[in-house]
Parts: C-alpha cells; sequence; structure tokens
C-alpha cells in the first residue's frame, strides 16, 4: 500500500464514490499517479457494480459483445487459450465465449474483489478457467504461455505506459492481441480533452508498431457506454518466428516466472515463496508473496 494514503484519504474516496464522483479525477487533482495501486484500489470500491450495470444493459452487452465477435472471428481460429488482462468482474468476456470458443480462459485484475464476481459470472460456462489477482506489467505467465491476449479498456488508465505495457502483454501473447481500447487518434476534441484529464493511453498503434507487432484489423466501435470514451478495436499479431511452440496457459511467480504448486491456501515455487489465495483464487502480484522456505508439515 502507498504509505501517502492516510485515513481521511480513503474516507474522501469512500464519500466520492458514494456521491458518483469521478474517483480517478479526484485522486489526481488530489496529486497522486494512476499506477497499479491506485487502479486497484479504485476497482476494488466499484466492485459489483459492473455486474449490476450488466443485468441492467444486457440488449447492449449483445451488441457491444457482437461487434468484437463480427471483428475478431474473420482472423482468429476457434479453439484457442486465451487471456483476457483486466477481466474485471467477467462480463466484458462472457458474452464473447459462445462464439470464440476458445480452449481455455485465463483472466487477471488488479481487484480480488471483482475476481470473485467474475467467478460466479463464469460458473456456469462449460470451459477450463482460471483467475488470479496480477499487475499488467508483470503478468505471472511464461513467454508464449496463451494463444491469444485480450483487454477491453484494461489499458486505459495507464497513460505514458504504452510501450511497457504492450511488451509484457505481447511478451506472454503467443500469436495475437485484441485490444478494445478508448482511441486518442480518432476521437473528437471534447473526447481528447477528457482522455488528458484522466491520462488515458494513446498511440497504441504506433507504440505496437515500435514493437514489431503487425496490425492485422482495426475498426471503430459503434456500441460504446459512453460516447466520451469512444472505442476502437485492434488486432496485432506477433511476429511468428518468434512465437513457435505450443501455449502453456499455468500461472507461474510474477518474479522468476517459476512454476507454482498448490501449497496450505496459496501457491508456492520450488524457492520457496508463496503466494496466497482467497477462493482458490491466487495473490500473483510481486509483494504479495511471504517467505515460506522451510515449512513445518502436519500430517
Amino acid at each position: 500500500m502507498n504509505p501517502a494514503w492516510s485515513p481521511d484519504f480513503f474516507r474522501s474516496i469512500l464519500n466520492a464514490y458514494r456521491n458518483n464522483e469521478n474517483i480517478t479525477q479526484l485522486v489526481l487533482s488530489m496529486g497522486y499517479s494512476i499506477d497499479a495501486n491506485m487502479v486497484s484500489l479504485i476497482y476494488e470500491l466499484q466492485s459489483g457494480s459492473y455486474s449490476e450495470w450488466f443485468k441492467n444493459n444486457l440488449e447492449f452487452m449483445h451488441s457491444y459483445s457482437q461487434e468484437i465477435i463480427q471483428c475478431v472471428e474473420n482472423f482468429i481460429p476457434v479453439g484457442l487459450s486465451w487471456l483476457d488482462c483486466g477481466i474485471g468482474e467477467g462480463t466484458g468476456v462472457l458474452l464473447l465465449l459462445e462464439k470464440l470458443k476458445p480452449s481455455s480462459l485465463l483472466g487477471v485484475d488488479g481487484s480480488i474483489s471483482r475476481l470473485t464476481y467474475a467467478a460466479d459470472n463464469l460458473s456456469d460456462t462449460l470451459l477450463p478457467i482460471s483467475l488470479a489477482v496480477a499487475n499488467m506489467d508483470l503478468l505471472p505467465l511464461e513467454d508464449n504461455s496463451v494463444d491469444v491476449v485480450l483487454t477491453m479498456h484494461s489499458l486505459e488508465p495507464n497513460g505514458g505506459n504504452e510501450i511497457k505495457l504492450l511488451s509484457e502483454l505481447s511478451r506472454v501473447a503467443r500469436r495475437y492481441l485484441v485490444l478494445v481500447e478508448p482511441d486518442y487518434e480518432i476521437a473528437g476534441e471534447e473526447q481528447k480533452h477528457r482522455m488528458d484529464t484522466l491520462n488515458y493511453v494513446r498511440g497504441l498503434e504506433n507504440s505496437a508498431e515500435i514493437l514489431g507487432l503487425r496490425r492485422v484489423a482495426k475498426s471503430a466501435m459503434v456500441n460504446n457506454s459512453n460516447k466520451l470514451n469512444a472505442a476502437s478495436i485492434w488486432i496485432f499479431e506477433k511476429n511468428v518466428e518468434n512465437s513457435e511452440g505450443l501455449s502453456n496457459p499455468n500461472w507461474v511467480d510474477p518474479i522468476f516466472h517459476l512454476p507454482l504448486e498448490k501449497f496450505e491456501c496459496g501457491l508456492r515455487n520450488e524457492l520457496g515463496l508463496w503466494f496466497p489465495s482467497i477462493r482458490d483464487i491466487p495473490l500473483l502480484r510481486a509483494g504479495d508473496e511471504k517467505f515460506l522456505l522451510n515449512p513445518r508439515l502436519i500430517f
């Protein structure tokens, strides 16, 4: 936790949330940066609201999902492993699964509470699903470990870190990146001002090109829940020479990328670093680990 966060800071954001104020704008005005800890805090505060919104806006969500499906199904075959990076409460990916037919789905998010909602929302899908708390810049996966990496408005609040985050997404993706993110370059002046104020991402296509990713497709979204946050869908493909071999979508520790095994209420690597789990959802951020070098085994 940020040592600069005081009890008054927590009270301020709790009151602001109850008054339907924009929390991101508030913390920026207080002089705080939007780093991974802040994003996690904001999403923890909002947990449950996305599931409620989904239930009340099913018609929109079907239209939103169909747009993504129509773009993706023309370029990406079914039966691949997918990672939803910033899966939240699972409401964004839920309606995609039937048509995209992934072989497995992994989901990471910075908020454990949102992931508990995701576990419930995705519980009826007949699909291997694994969820973990993780930061987008240190994913607990090996290189080329999933076929497709998906983001839906999760890169959004990370202006200035475009290349760093896309590099990490590309590291774990074996073939494709699918990004559904606000598009600064085609936005109107009012949206650009909003994105500047909230420090949203920009130049995603240029950043992807710098990293050697090939743009396969791009489509401007018609269905946007906020007209001042209009998004585009990008599909990027990695250099095939750098993505050989089979995907291996299993969690590893985020520090050394060593395999993890179940131990007590969590996961442990061969060096003795142990990561706790809540409702079988492991906390796999650097900093979540504890030293468990010589555990006392009780039979």
